[in-house]
């Protein structure tokens, strides 16, 4: 259920994206026009990225190292109910919090404390109340030569209605494996009576001869 090659595609445009806007920021601090030009160069290779990752169908947001959103994409939008004015400066909690507590542990614990990736499901909840189960990669973002941590690029996909067709095909077939269990001991039983009535039979031809 976890998300497909496609998605680590994405992943990579994502980190890029992030790099490239930390990078812009660092320019932009620098002196000279030389910085400047750099800056705005490095503008237009943005604007293709996020392009590219507003063309896909799959949730994408970047964040910094708090958490805290500083892009998401137009399939976000969508999978969330929320619109980027009412995400941007707020966190992920905004749709989930829908979790064991342990879980969200565990999560910052790999991505923040050990600076892995996490992968795995969570159910999250829309702007308009509705619950929704995500196959989740989340990775944090690290610059290479100090160490430090930058930011994280979570990327999800609503896996809701495989879920439910999955639970509903596990309940069939409980539901069937039930019944097979029934017929099988209604033919049992069924031999059982014959069985009792061929004896009755039997002894009642024997009693009928004497």
């Amino acid at each position: 259920n976890l998300p497909s090659t496609t998605w680590n595609i994405v992943l990579g445009l994502g980190t890029l994206f992030s790099f490239l806007l930390y990078a812009i920021v660092y320019a932009l601090s620098s002196s000279g026009v030389r910085a400047e030009l750099l800056a705005k160069e490095m503008t237009r290779e943005l604007e293709k990225y996020k392009l590219a990752l507003d063309s896909t169908s799959t949730h994408i947001i970047i964040t910094d190292s708090d958490g805290v959103i500083l892009y998401l994409n137009e399939a976000a939008e969508h999978t969330t109910g929320y619109s980027r004015e009412e995400v941007l400066g707020k966190t992920p909690r905004i749709w989930g919090r829908q979790m064991a507590p342990d879980f969200y542990t565990k999560l910052w614990d790999t991505i923040k404390a050990k600076k892995q990736v996490f992968k795995g499901e969570m159910v999250n909840k829309r702007k308009n109340g509705e619950l929704y189960t995500v196959a989740a990669i989340i990775s944090p973002i690290v610059d290479r030569e100090t160490g430090e941590l930058v930011g994280y690029v979570g990327i999800e996909e609503d896996i809701t209605e495989r879920k439910n067709k999955a639970e509903e095909h596990a309940a069939h077939l409980v539901e069937m494996e039930r019944i097979n269990k029934l017929m099988i001991g209604r033919e049992l039983r069924m031999a059982e009576l014959k069985q009792q009535l061929a004896k009755y039979q039997k002894i009642q031809m024997k009693e009928e001869t004497v």
